[in-house]
């Protein structure tokens, strides 16, 4: 009996051990989430059910540090466009700077048009208005340089920060358009306004994952 009870107390203690192992090596781990969801399609119920836990522990202390040092280290380069993402819908303000220079180093890189493009949104997103001489010049450039970024996203851009909805863009036609505020462009813009001065709540960070997924719930 003794010899049964003994044996029990070891399996308890080796399932409780390695369910620690895998909160703290996994379930609690923003690069190993990371990891796990850029290995599902996007958009997907997996991919989504991953990157709400990112969102989830992303409100303790010292979240965006880590995932700009993880720009900052140049490994895991695949994982670039979900940084930038995941940086842009908790609001990280203090991101700013680097998502700039970013930008910036990789503007005339074709192959980086997807990077370029997130680093934009997510400009927007965070909602600061430091950001906006940034981009007006972008959009002075489209007029005579190869900007990657359709000017249409720039103006999005633009609007999340300002409100201004009134910018004119020339489309991929070469017609004069007016940006067209869908749902999730409004909704992220309310959530912009609300959130200033202040950490966002997880219940805004959906929201805002709505602009690049508007199925997610």
């Amino acid at each position: 009996m003794a010899s049964k009870q003994k044996i029990s107390v070891i399996l308890f203690s080796i399932i409780f051990f390695i369910s620690i192992v895998i909160k703290i090596g996994v379930w609690d781990n923003p690069n190993t989430l990371c990891m796990i969801a850029e290995g599902f399609d996007q958009p997907s119920t997996k991919f989504s059910f991953i990157i709400k836990r990112v969102y989830k522990i992303s409100q303790r202390n010292d979240f965006d540090n880590k995932i700009i040092q993880y720009l900052r280290d140049g490994e895991n380069t695949h994982l670039y466009d979900i940084y930038i993402r995941i940086l842009g819908v908790m609001g990280s303000k203090q991101s700013l700077s680097y998502l700039k220079k970013m930008y910036l180093m990789h503007q005339n890189n074709k192959n980086s048009r997807a990077t370029l493009f997130n680093i934009i949104r997510s400009i927007g997103m965070i909602g600061e208005n430091e950001i906006i001489p940034f981009l007006e010049m972008l959009q002075k450039k489209q007029k005579s340089f190869n900007v990657l970024v359709p000017e249409a996203n720039i103006a999005t851009a633009i609007y999340l920060i300002t409100g201004n909805s009134k910018y004119f863009f020339i489309n991929s036609f070469g017609v004069k358009q007016r940006l067209y505020l869908t749902n999730e462009i409004s909704e992220a813009r309310n959530v912009i306004i609300e959130s200033r001065n202040r950490n966002r709540t997880f219940k805004e960070m959906l929201i805002l994952e709505k602009m690049y997924c508007p199925d997610s719930n």
